[in-house]
């Protein structure tokens, strides 16, 4: 089996998208869940699976992963055994509580590894794939349990890229890789993939990968389409590293970001929010701010249909999507 696959947007899919406008889109409160942690985190913390995940202590031998549910909050130590100086690139949950994380470390004979490792409800020890000379930087868990990755492989010995390399892998839980998308020489500037970004998503038909080089990469887990074109960030700016993002089962892909430079006498509020994505036009499209909310932060992510928010009370938002 041919795991290189180049993903493109056939041109039939492009015509139909085309004659396809987006309806403006508002949104609508439709629950609130409490949140009283306060703490602050090197990352946005990201909502995936019915609960807040979040990592303390990311660069260091004990990593923890916070995790915040609507009926209970709880950590869960990652611990590898014999391994040390551990560094979190990223994290998400399973809809079935599954937890996964990626990052590098120093194994027991003192080598650097980078590794993809997973814990299971209840367990205590990690599963653990070590993924070098690939490095994931960020990881999604799809509906079927197997991990989706976005990354850079190199050589450690040379720091060239081998010629088959991939961005986007699928790992099984046997460690196999079973699908591979992207091929890394297609990337501008492969050192931009190192980054930990939020803006990786699997949902149950799609996988979403949006670069900090504005690449969008939509690849289908059906019969659909796959998207690979460049999307500007909103009003021409680069990427945050705490940049927000989401995928609703829906297909509807969301961020925040900012409309443009920051005049000196311009509020951020006024000039950041949250955008959702035209395909069609291929640009972000402002959505308008809830009366209940004076800023927008961040995007956590989202559960289903609704899009998941911090809330100006401190508590978890969920916003239904209107379409009008």
């Amino acid at each position: 089996m041919d795991l290189m696959r180049r993903v493109f947007f056939p041109t039939a899919a492009v015509l139909f998208l085309a004659t396809c406008l987006l309806a403006a889109a508002s949104l609508n409160l439709v629950d609130e869940m409490p949140f009283s942690a306060r703490w602050t985190p090197m990352r946005v913390p990201k909502w995936s699976h019915g609960a807040l995940l979040s990592v303390q202590y990311h660069d260091t031998n004990l990593p923890v992963i916070l995790v915040f549910e609507r009926n209970r909050e709880h950590t869960v130590p990652l611990t590898i055994p014999g391994a040390h100086d551990l560094l979190v690139y990223d994290w998400d949950r399973g809809a079935d509580g599954t937890l996964a994380v990626t990052g590098s470390m120093l194994d027991a004979d003192g080598r650097p590894v980078t590794f993809l490792a997973w814990i299971t409800p209840g367990g205590a020890t990690p599963q653990v794939i070590r993924t070098t000379p690939y490095s994931a930087t960020m990881v999604a868990v799809a509906p079927d349990g197997a991990f989706w990755t976005a990354g850079r492989e190199s050589n450690p010995v040379t720091r060239t890229t081998p010629p088959n390399a991939c961005v986007i892998r699928r790992f099984e839980r046997s460690g196999k890789v079973s699908a591979c998308f992207i091929p890394q020489s297609t990337i501008r500037d492969t050192a931009t993939l190192l980054h930990t970004r939020n803006t990786f998503r699997v949902t149950p038909d799609r996988v979403v990968w949006y670069s900090s080089e504005g690449r969008y990469v939509e690849i289908s887990l059906t019969a659909g389409p796959r998207m690979d074109v460049s999307i500007p960030f909103p009003g021409g700016q680069p990427m945050n590293p705490n940049t927000g993002f989401a995928v609703t089962d829906g297909g509807d892909v969301f961020m925040n970001g900012s409309s443009g430079p920051l005049p000196p006498s311009m509020d951020t509020s006024v000039r950041d929010g949250i955008f959702r994505l035209d395909r069609a036009a291929r640009k972000w499209v402002p959505v308008p701010k809830p009366e209940q909310e004076p800023s927008y932060h961040y995007i956590y992510g989202a559960e289903g249909a609704s899009l998941v928010t911090p809330g100006a009370n401190g508590w978890i938002r969920f916003y239904g999507i209107d379409e009008h």
